[in-house]
């Protein structure tokens, strides 16, 4: 993994015409940052209206450091899918998203590597085996099949009538596998990228409370507070879900100019 650092464009930037914003990834704190910069003081010091991300493990969620400066900054629509990125990536990232004619060579370094962590079947995000499997135990998911595919292997589980088909991946070493984003239930894309987003996205599709056990609302009230201890935010599941076959991951979405399938979901 490597540091990354992006710029976002201020609003009402004529009022503040010294201010600087940046997020990004501290590979040696292993935290998300945000910095809002309005010039300096006295001393030649930053002048810091916004500092977070100075402690060890302080931000894991990239959602926190968006809610950190949304009142601030002009939010890109796909800044926190960079921010993912940029956290499992092994080269550092850094561009300027503060105007679409700013989109110089550091953003389409930041394009290829982000090419680089597709894989056929979705988008990689940070959930591991160790963290996806509590969460089926509590909805009731038994595990039905798996069969290998490029770069990983997918999984079948069944509960009653449902089906759920979760991806898992890699873009090669050093990378292990890891959850891939969407995952189908019932054949209809979900979009996730944490537990919550797991969690949510298994409660929606649910009949009712379904092979829930008493210790989900406890663990999912801790998630909550996790993710928002630094501050308050807004988290929102994806929509969607899985069928058996392999021709769901050709037939939605379809393949780029390479014939990649990114599988980002709708």
């Amino acid at each position: 993994m490597a540091d990354s650092r992006f710029r976002l464009q201020p609003h009402n930037s004529t009022m503040f015409p010294a201010r600087e914003i940046y997020v990004g990834w501290d590979n040696v704190l292993h935290t998300y940052y945000a910095h809002v910069i309005d010039g300096n003081d006295d001393d030649g010091e930053e002048r810091r209206t916004v500092d977070l991300g100075g402690d060890i493990a302080e931000i894991t969620q990239p959602s926190s450091v968006i809610g950190a400066v949304r009142p601030y900054a002009e939010i890109p629509d796909d800044l926190g899918e960079l921010l993912t990125i940029s956290r499992v990536a092994n080269t550092a990232m850094g561009t300027d998203l503060r105007t679409e004619t700013q989109m110089d060579e550091g953003r389409r370094r930041t394009e290829q590597t982000r090419g680089a962590l597709y894989t056929p079947f979705g988008f990689i995000t940070t959930l591991t085996q160790d963290d996806v499997d509590p969460v089926l135990a509590e909805y009731g998911w038994t595990a039905s099949h798996v069969h290998i595919a490029e770069r990983g292997h997918i999984e079948t589980y069944r509960r009653a009538d449902q089906e759920l088909v979760l991806p898992w991946g890699s873009p090669g070493e050093p990378y292990p596998e890891h959850l891939l984003s969407p995952i189908r239930i019932d054949g209809r894309p979900h979009s996730v990228s944490s537990q919550l987003d797991l969690d949510r996205a298994l409660t929606e599709s649910g009949p009712d409370s379904h092979g829930l056990t008493s210790d989900r609302d406890e663990r999912i009230e801790g998630l909550d507070d996790e993710l928002s201890s630094d501050h308050e935010e807004t988290l929102t599941a994806g929509q969607g879900a899985g069928n058996e076959s392999d021709s769901w991951w050709t037939e939605d979405p379809p393949a780029d100019e390479n014939g990649i399938h990114l599988g980002l979901g709708t």
